[in-house]
């Protein structure tokens, strides 16, 4: 699995031993229940769209992260801000 971005980044994620100690962040958290379905981030990729409190696989390249997107009133942010090394992917929000 991928490690989320490096604490001390400013749009860090929580690690996971951190996720149950902390309310949702930005833009969500390492997920607990199954994922939905599995979205694979490659060079071509520029966007995925994803929905409110929905958990997905994300993989890129060999490396996976489960996510849940809780991210209260943010509608886009960059990937990278969860998943180091995506690149310029913007990920979508729908309510």
């Amino acid at each position: 699995m991928l490690s989320p971005a490096p604490a001390d980044s400013a749009l860090a994620a929580p690690n996971a031993s951190d996720v149950s100690a902390q309310p949702a962040a930005t833009y969500g958290k390492i997920a607990k229940m199954p994922t939905t379905r599995t979205i694979e981030i490659t060079p071509q990729t520029r966007h995925i769209n994803v929905t409110q409190l929905e958990s997905v696989q994300l993989k890129l390249g060999e490396q996976r992260v489960n996510w849940t997107f809780d991210t209260l009133s943010t509608r886009a942010f960059p990937l990278a801000a969860i998943v180091p090394g995506a690149g310029e992917v913007t990920v979508y929000v729908a309510p």
